[in-house]
């Protein structure tokens, strides 16, 4: 089937009503279900909510030549969001990172949802845009601290340039270990050179009951 097929099934009378009937639910619903239910069909749905004047494949295309669309920068991040986390793929994470940028490009960073600046960073991220995952930390100033905290611990790595010091400092911030350091021993792997006092002991606990 290909998306000339693929989108007459969802004809705009059928998403009308449907939108119609989800607008009397809490915000952001209609996202959760389509991850939660790893459902493709909601793409069209959330795209007609996002761009009435283009279907799916339309805006898809759209978003990945930089062009721009009359779309809801808050819908396009919804639909951003379920497409790059509903099955992780690749190809699924750039189409998401596309659909980030229009948003961006139709709106203020301020106005971005925390959550969605969060995600459009991580998306950067992962398919290796390390620029402009840092451009995107420097534009966003509402990104939630752990996934601030984590994604600035990466970008320090010295593997993407960054400083030894200052990655283990930046890790042991986000992993609440400002004893955090490095085992001197430059052959083991960065993970299994990391080395970290003990914490306290923990004496309390459920009690044990003989049988």
């Amino acid at each position: 089937m290909n998306a000339e097929d693929e989108t007459s099934l969802y004809p705009p009378r059928i998403t009308d009503a449907l939108l119609a009937q989800a607008a009397v639910r809490r915000r952001g619903s209609m996202g959760a279900t389509a991850l939660r239910t790893r459902s493709p069909s909601a793409r069209h749905l959330l795209a007609r909510a996002a761009c009435p004047s283009l279907d799916l494949p339309r805006l898809l295309e759209t978003a990945r030549s930089g062009g721009d669309a009359d779309a809801d920068p808050a819908a396009l991040c919804e639909l951003a969001r379920v497409v790059g986390l509903q099955f992780g793929g690749e190809d699924d994470r750039r189409d998401a990172l596309a659909l980030y940028e229009l948003a961006l490009r139709r709106s203020r960073p301020r106005r971005i949802a925390p959550r969605h600046q969060a995600v459009h960073a991580q998306l950067a991220w992962s398919l290796g845009e390390t620029e402009r995952t840092r451009a995107l930390l420097r534009r966003y100033k509402a990104v939630p601290a752990l996934e601030r905290g984590a994604l600035e611990a990466d970008l320090a790595h010295p593997d993407h340039g960054g400083d030894e010091r200052a990655w283990i400092e930046r890790l042991g911030a986000l992993c609440r270990r400002p004893g955090l350091r490095l085992d001197p021993d430059e052959r083991l792997p960065w993970f299994d050179r990391l080395r970290a006092d003990a914490g306290p002991p923990h004496t309390g606990g459920p009690s044990s009951r003989s049988s």
